[in-house]
């Protein structure tokens, strides 16, 4: 049986295909992650959850999109003078040119972009948000979109790494006065 021409260039393209994508998974040695990956906290409290970035070089630049679950987790504002709710700045890369940063609590989503005109970094915090925990359940903090770049303006390959908080009724405790007999 005599191949084809287009049997040929269907193998050829499929191989070329899955020799890029095994290329381009190589080339993603850092990664963006939510630290710590997994969070507890009582009901009416406050836990920070970061962004961090490891194991790349030259970082410049951040955009970074994310998402949770509103009826659980609730980002507190990170600057009251400012409209709107925002997160704080980190490290990596150095926030001098806030380009967004917008928490929308009603969604359940976090736009955050940064760059840096005082140099690059290679890893520390992007960023760092403060959850209210308003009920009780387990809420993933997802990376739904991130672009990091470099110097230069092209962008970084790079891993993402999900995490979660988790909020829990905490038993209630009752405190009696200290009687102290002399």
């Amino acid at each position: 049986m005599k191949p084809n021409l287009k049997s040929v260039s269907i193998l050829l393209a499929t191989g070329l295909l899955a020799a890029l994508l095994a290329w381009s998974v190589s080339a993603a040695g850092g990664t963006l992650s939510v630290s710590p990956p997994s969070a507890l906290a009582p009901v009416g409290s406050v836990t920070i959850i970061d962004l961090d970035i490891t194991g790349l070089s030259n970082v410049q630049g951040a955009d970074v999109s994310l998402s949770f679950d509103e009826t659980i987790l609730q980002v507190v504002d990170a600057d009251g003078v400012k409209s709107g709710v925002q997160i704080s700045g980190g490290d990596c890369p150095n926030p001098d040119f806030e380009a967004l940063n917008d928490a929308d609590n009603g969604a359940g989503t976090i736009v955050y972009a940064v760059a840096s005109t005082s140099g690059t970094c290679g890893s520390g915090t992007v960023a760092s948000i403060q959850f209210f925990c308003a009920t009780a359940g387990t809420s993933p903090v997802t990376i739904t979109s991130s672009e990091i770049a470099d110097n230069n303006g092209f962008l970084i390959p790079h891993s993402t790494a999900d995490g979660q908080v988790t909020c829990f009724d905490a038993p209630f405790r009752i405190f009696l006065p200290l009687v102290r007999r002399d």
